[in-house]
């Protein structure tokens, strides 16, 4: 790698330029335009107009020099763009003549009819911005009409047209500022970083992403793909007719999958949190399917090598292989977006949807881990028997994180699952998420565990025949309530409520002060509630929690009349209105037997 200051002329050099073919559109708009416009017709010197990365490409005929932009589409882009506003600007032939080699790869061939002139452009552009991009390197914009009465479809043209709009009401200062930081050899404006073609550009992009450049890592490997195609089908009938199947093949496919409008466009680019980072979905999918492949190991392969392992197993198909190995990606991501993406505050949820339950509760959990093994098992296995395989990974999986057990292994025993080689039953029966650690950690719980725990069991008591809320979905969206509040001393003091423990023994000083404290944070003192109770009364006594108070000259509603939740009205409707430690603590060891039965260990 390369990373180097240098003036826009460098652009001159004897080098095409390839934007991927199937590379997204352009997409500066006039906030853009204007930066770009205000800091090359300032009057100070210095400039910096970004960086540019660009990936040595081989040419099969040794005929040219590529290099493919990696990242600085749209500033690349632009920049010509500009150079051919301001040469329509003057609109001379000498002013065409001088900035010709930024815009056109120029070569001179002798032939039998003396010496001729060949001209490429110098940026070959994408499949959906290429004849519009051309048009206006090309000068058939020259006589476009200027003024805010029209505005061109095309983002493209519409660039063109505010440039030739500044140019034409430019100050000569500026008009000269301009020209001096496009074109002289002494203005170093753009940092151009340059790899080699062994080099990988997902961890270049990685160690600059501060700097706000966007890449994702599906960019790279449809690039690489539809590349694939293009070179698989290019010896019999020619590039033109390869990159024209190539064309009807991304539509037909990929376009339709990733991209076919801006909603579907957004959502896979909608990020999600994972762990302690943030990534987007579609960059999760083919994390997904690299895995379910077996080209991607994500316990040895760090997540910049991604893209790398999709070139290296495409390196080789032919044309019909790797056309199969677009349409099965699609036919997955399809299965991908219905059922992993979309979760929301307006979803509802029932306990009998075991996928979407369990793909809820990896969403709370923060895990993206086990993403493929998932879509695996929904692809190849009956509904049935998916259940049976999501039953086990969900008790598993619900052990570990109310104990609060490590993830450094779930990368590994998630590849062992896509390969079959992982034991559930083994792995339940494991000391590390028996009984009798998942009761202590009841006993001393993080509220967000708590709520998914309530949660569920919740709607698992909605599945009772019996139950008035039978069948009644419920949405994730909910405050956690701590019965007995953290604040306890003002109106739960030991001096109002003494302290009884769970074998009916009053305990007094430190001992009934921390075990008071204790009482705070076991599961069997939380609930649920649709929304906040007031601030006040949240610390008020148990009956006035309960069933409401005046509070400055304003009733407050209690937690009574706020929900419906099962697991609420077990509290609210005590009688006698008392909570105390033992309360407390048979509530747990009841919400402790729940639990077993929902999510049990091992069956052995």
């Amino acid at each position: 790698m390369q990373a180097k200051e240098y003036p826009f002329s460098r652009i001159k050099r004897q080098v095409i330029y390839k934007i991927p073919f199937f590379q997204r559109t352009y997409v500066w708009q006039l906030g853009n335009w204007e930066d770009l416009w205000k800091e090359l017709s300032s009057p100070k010197r210095s400039c910096f107009l970004g960086s540019i990365i660009l990936k040595d490409v081989e040419d099969p005929l040794r005929e040219r020099m590529y290099q493919q932009v990696v990242d600085g589409q749209q500033r690349l882009t632009t920049l010509t763009i500009l150079l051919r506003a301001l040469i329509d600007h003057f609109g001379d032939k000498a002013t065409e003549e001088e900035y010709e080699e930024y815009l056109y790869f120029v070569r001179t061939k002798l032939t039998s009819g003396g010496r001729v002139k060949e001209r490429s452009y110098k940026i070959e552009h994408s499949k959906v911005d290429a004849l519009f991009y051309k048009d206006i390197i090309d000068g058939k914009y020259v006589g476009i009409e200027l003024g805010d009465e029209v505005v061109p479809e095309n983002r493209l043209v519409y660039c063109y047209k505010f440039f030739r709009e500044m140019f034409a009401m430019a100050t000569d200062e500026e008009l000269q500022s301009v020209t001096e930081k496009l074109t002289y050899d002494d203005r170093e404006v753009l940092v151009f970083i340059e790899l080699r073609e062994d080099e990988n550009e997902q961890v270049i992009f990685d160690a600059i992403n501060s700097t706000g450049v966007k890449l994702t890592t599906s960019d790279i490997i449809k690039n690489e793909l539809f590349q694939r195609v293009i070179d698989t089908n290019k010896g019999g009938s020619g590039e033109a007719w390869a990159k024209a199947h190539a064309g009807a093949l991304y539509d037909e496919t990929w376009f339709e999958t990733f991209e076919r409008d801006s909603d579907t466009l957004n959502t896979w680019l909608d990020t999600v949190g994972v762990g302690h980072n943030v990534r987007s979905n579609i960059d999760l999918f083919f994390s997904a399917f690299a895995q379910i492949k077996q080209i991607f190991n994500p316990a040895k392969d760090k997540v910049a090598e991604l893209a790398p392992c999709y070139s290296r197993h495409v390196f080789g198909m032919d044309a019909a292989e790797i056309e199969a190995f677009i349409r099965e990606i699609c036919d997955y991501a399809e299965t991908y977006r219905e059922t992993f993406i979309g979760f929301d505050e307006i979803t509802a949820f029932s306990f009998e949807d075991s996928t979407t339950r369990l793909l809820k509760m990896l969403k709370v959990m923060r895990l993206a881990t086990f993403d493929a093994f998932i879509l695996k098992t929904m692809k190849t296995l009956p509904e049935d028997e998916q259940a049976a395989v999501f039953n086990l990974l969900e008790r598993y999986l619900m052990r570990n994180y109310v104990i609060g057990n490590s993830t450094r292994n779930y990368n590994t025993q998630a590849y062992e699952m896509i390969k079959g080689k992982f034991d559930f039953e083994e792995a339940l029966s494991k000391p590390e998420v028996a009984d009798d650690r998942l009761l202590t950690s009841l006993r001393n719980i993080y509220s967000t565990r708590a709520g998914l725990v309530l949660f569920w069991i919740e709607l698992h008591r909605h599945m009772d025949p019996e139950s008035d809320l039978h069948g009644a979905e419920l949405k994730y969206s909910f405050e956690l309530e701590h019965i007995m509040p953290q604040k306890w001393r003002q109106h739960w003091g030991l001096d109002v409520l003494p302290c009884i423990d769970e074998h009916g023994v009053e305990l007094s000083g430190n001992d009934a002060e921390n075990a008071r404290t204790a009482a705070v944070y076991e599961i069997g003192n939380m609930t649920l509630l649709p929304s906040r109770l007031n601030k006040d009364l949240k610390n008020y006594a148990f009956a006035d929690k309960v069933n409401g108070c005046q509070l400055r000259k304003r009733w407050q509603k209690g937690m009574k009349d706020q929900t419906a939740f099962m697991i609420t009205k077990e509290v609210t409707d005590r009688d006698p209105l008392v909570w105390r430690e033992a309360d407390i603590r048979a509530r747990t060891q009841a919400l402790f037997k729940e639990f077993c039965e929902i999510w049990p260990s091992s069956s052995k």
